[in-house]
């Protein structure tokens, strides 16, 4: 029962990093127009929803990522997570969005499109939000070391607590 609660506040503090990620983001010009879509696509999705979807991708790089954010121990496995886990979570954002879009009947693409075209534009929306993120590394990487950090130092108490050591 503890390692579950354990877990769900793991998950409960990697939705909260995604609030953060996502003020974050708003920071560097590229991210934030990336965010607010302005002036490049035909996507019309809100902030509040552009911040849920921002929110799931955290919880889903938690989901994916924990046992290897949890263990890294030198700096360097550190700092190829602070890179690696964020462009990652970069791919899963857009996708959630354009999956998202679809769902709710937004436009995502030109009228009429297949579904090959549906799918080729998924691959080049995630290749934009990968350039924007790289565009944005003197942002993207701290967070992403800081996320880890924080996600890393509960993963080790949580630990701790189901070998019954005190934290």
């Amino acid at each position: 029962m503890t390692n579950s609660i354990g877990r769900l506040r793991f998950y409960i503090l990697a939705f909260i990093l995604g609030v953060c990620w996502y003020a974050a983001l708003l920071i560097p010009p590229g991210t934030r127009g990336f965010l607010v879509f302005k002036d490049w696509h035909n996507f019309q999705l809100s902030q509040p929803e552009l911040l849920v979807i921002m929110c799931l991708t955290s919880v889903t790089v938690a989901i994916l990522f924990r046992r290897l954010v949890v263990k890294a121990k030198h700096w360097w496995a550190r700092l190829l997570l602070a890179v690696f886990v964020p462009l990652c979570g970069t791919i899963l954002f857009t996708w959630g969005v354009i999956i998202f879009a679809l769902l709710t009947g937004k436009p995502v693409a030109p009228e009429g499109a297949r579904t090959i075209e549906l799918v080729m534009f998924m691959g080049i929306y995630a290749f934009y939000g990968l350039l924007f993120a790289v565009y944005a590394g003197y942002v993207v990487v701290p967070m992403g070391y800081l996320s880890q950090f924080v996600m890393q130092r509960y993963g080790d108490a949580n630990a701790g607590a189901r070998r019954g050591e005190a934290t």
